[in-house]
């Protein structure tokens, strides 16, 4: 597929519209069913090109797998050259880049990164999608191939064999069984509702925890196979591809902490330095000075020097830190006190006055939170995209920045106005447990408050970096949350973390990933289809999950 340009990725995603699904007669066609197999025998076979790429190849033994674990019958799959024509089947499975697909009229020009045609010509089947050269499997971390030929496919198996994937393994694989398989009209072009969807995936140091290097390797490969059976794919580069803390700023200190000292924060000491009172005074954590116009230049300076087509964006997020300055400069920027003392990442409760002299006093008391003293720094953080964006159109017209609302800047600004090409990567300010009703109600106001500033949005929470092995249940609260993101524009998703609580909280795990595919309905539809894979226990299970 060739690249999409900065300007389409929205457009050609649907962004903020359903996926489509279509599945009709082709016009002036009136056609039998077309046999797969044929009580217990295969009436069909995979062909896949040539010269194929290993997404095509890796598709078309999944659904040999399902195939053959539904029916019994497994299915040659034979390389297009090899394949000898209808008269040795019935019919034929084109999966990926064909000759016949070609022949057939089928394209995947104007297809979104990870979308698919499913289409049925005669007795011909063909799946064929947006792909690119690349490993479809290991760490989804940092993963950018296209693999819409396997997320085809996955179509398929979800809609005719029923099939669903609770959890990583054979054992989460719920595949209704059947004697025959046939297909009927089909002809849908199906668009991932998602540009970008990560869930990030762990690996372990040492193999931590596991009882051999060569158990955690097979769970590390199942978690993977399961991340893409969920549609899990990165159509465009977003945060992530910055090292260790996704921020361009994580090696500013040893780089130019020398020479330009004015690029770091002023702390309440009158030193520009890592705090101390934070991660041990780690410089890869140290708060920047974002009111600085050499910062924006440099910034911008390193993103010409590493841009691709695959990452157009201007990484604007700040280190994983709160924000800190108390320079002049940022202080001009704020919003002053309309907006009352905010927590960091522990959402600490504090006194409502905000003061840069209250934040000065508890820096001297060694009071790891000082920072909340200085009140919502949302504001100061949206100017600092906006000067950022400015500064790279100098350079290149369609730029645009992307940046974070975090910790003491989570909040949606009072002043500042952003615009469509100001993306925000919002990381919601609360955990679980939830109390009844108020925490999706704070999410749906940062979210719509953000929305109205006029900037896209995509969702960076920390929902499942909870509990460990403890039995927490929040999968509805956490559906509704994303459907009701997804209806108000959201485009993409960064889930911290994928901890492997399966146990403990499979429901909550198996709601987000089916947010990927059909995020409005995944409310209704998540925690049903969870249930009844345990079959004769689906309802012990639900009760027990819910207690």
């Amino acid at each position: 597929m060739g690249r999409i340009g900065r300007r389409s990725f929205f457009k050609a995603a649907g962004v903020g519209a359903l996926a489509m699904e279509t599945v009709r007669n082709l016009p002036g066609q009136a056609q039998p069913d077309m046999e797969l197999v044929k009580s217990g025998k295969a009436s069909s076979a995979i062909v896949i090109p040539a010269s194929y790429r290993e997404v095509e190849q890796y598709a078309a033994q999944e659904l040999q797998h399902h195939i053959q674990q539904s029916c019994g019958v497994q299915l040659d799959i034979c390389p297009e050259l090899q394949w000898k024509a209808p008269s040795a089947y019935r019919s034929a499975i084109f999966v990926g880049h064909t000759q016949q697909a070609v022949a057939a009229g089928i394209s995947t020009a104007g297809l979104p990164p990870n979308g698919a045609i499913l289409r049925r010509v005669g007795q011909s089947l063909f799946i064929i999608g947006a792909d690119s050269d690349g490993p479809v499997l290991g760490t989804l971390r940092d993963n950018t191939t296209h693999v819409g030929t396997l997320f085809g496919v996955y179509r398929f198996l979800e809609r005719r064999l029923r099939v669903r994937w609770l959890w990583p393994g054979k054992v989460g694989e719920v595949i209704p069984q059947q004697e025959s398989i046939v297909v009927g009209p089909w002809d849908e072009r199906w668009i991932p509702p998602l540009l970008h969807s990560r869930f990030f995936d762990h690996q372990w140091r040492d193999d931590m925890g596991w009882a051999s290097h060569e158990s955690a390797q097979g769970y590390l490969h199942d978690q993977s196979v399961w991340l893409r059976r969920q549609r899990f794919a990165r159509g465009i580069s977003l945060l992530e591809d910055y090292p260790d803390e996704g921020s361009p700023f994580w090696r500013y200190w040893e780089r130019f902490h020398k020479e330009h000292p004015e690029y770091f924060a002023l702390l309440p000491d009158d030193r520009r330095a890592p705090d101390l009172l934070y991660e041990k005074g780690d410089p890869h954590y140290v708060p920047m000075n974002v009111s600085e116009p050499g910062l924006w230049k440099q910034l911008v300076r390193d993103w010409l020097a590493t841009r691709t087509t695959d990452k157009p964006w201007v990484n604007c997020a700040a280190n994983d830190t709160p924000g800190k300055c108390i320079d002049d400069g940022c202080i001009a920027w704020d919003a002053g006190d309309s907006l009352k003392v905010v927590g960091g990442a522990g959402n600490v409760e504090g006194s409502d006055i905000v003061s840069v002299e209250r934040a000065k006093q508890a820096f001297r008391s060694n009071d790891p939170q000082w920072y909340r003293f200085l009140g919502s720094l949302s504001d100061r953080y949206a100017r600092f995209y906006l000067e950022v964006l400015q500064e790279a159109r100098k350079f290149d017209p369609d730029a645009t920045a992307i940046g974070l609302a975090y910790t003491n800047y989570k909040q949606a600004t009072v002043r500042t106005k952003l615009n469509q090409n100001v993306v925000i990567a919002l990381v919601p300010g609360f955990h679980y447990p939830w109390k009844a009703g108020s925490a999706r109600e704070h999410f749906r106001e940062q979210w719509l408050g953000w929305k109205s500033t006029g900037t896209r949005l995509y969702l960076r929470p920390n929902f499942m970096l909870q509990g460990y092995s403890l039995p927490l249940f929040f999968a509805d609260e956490i559906s509704r949350g994303l459907a009701f993101a997804y209806r108000h524009g959201m485009f993409a998703t960064d889930f911290d973390s994928l901890t492997g609580q399966w146990a403990g909280q499979g429901p909550n795990l198996y709601a987000v990933a089916r947010v990927n595919t059909n995020p409005p309905s995944s409310v209704k539809q998540a925690l049903p289809e969870y249930y009844e894979g345990f079959g004769p226990a689906a309802e012990p299970v639900r009760r027990y999950f819910e207690h």
